[in-house]
């Protein structure tokens, strides 16, 4: 020690394999985050789309089981009744039956 208190030693070499230890530790912890991030953004879009797809054939589904519930039927049996008896109609027009009027 010089009279001010200082160390007079050579100033301590750096270690170069502890050099390498921290870089490497920081390049993986870098790579871990980027790929966690990367996952967890995907694998969000995944669930969105998925959420999304499901959602539209549960509308899709409703909608029709909407479209063919109580308040179709009512016109789908008039439609129904008119097909039929349009087809009556029909048969009776074109048999080959003798028509006893």
């Amino acid at each position: 020690m010089n009279t001010l208190g200082h160390s007079t030693a050579a100033p301590a070499v750096v270690d170069l394999d502890l050099v390498v230890v921290v870089v490497v530790v920081v390049v993986v912890v870098v790579v871990v985050v980027i790929v966690v991030v990367v996952v967890v953004v995907v694998g969000g879009l995944v669930i969105a789309v998925v959420a999304v797809t499901a959602a539209y054939f549960v509308l899709r589904w409703t909608m029709g089981f909407y479209n063919s519930g109580c308040l179709k039927l009512n016109i789908c049996k008039k439609r129904r009744q008119t097909i039929e008896l349009l087809g009556q109609e029909f048969i009776k027009r074109n048999s080959c039956e003798p028509k006893f009027e």
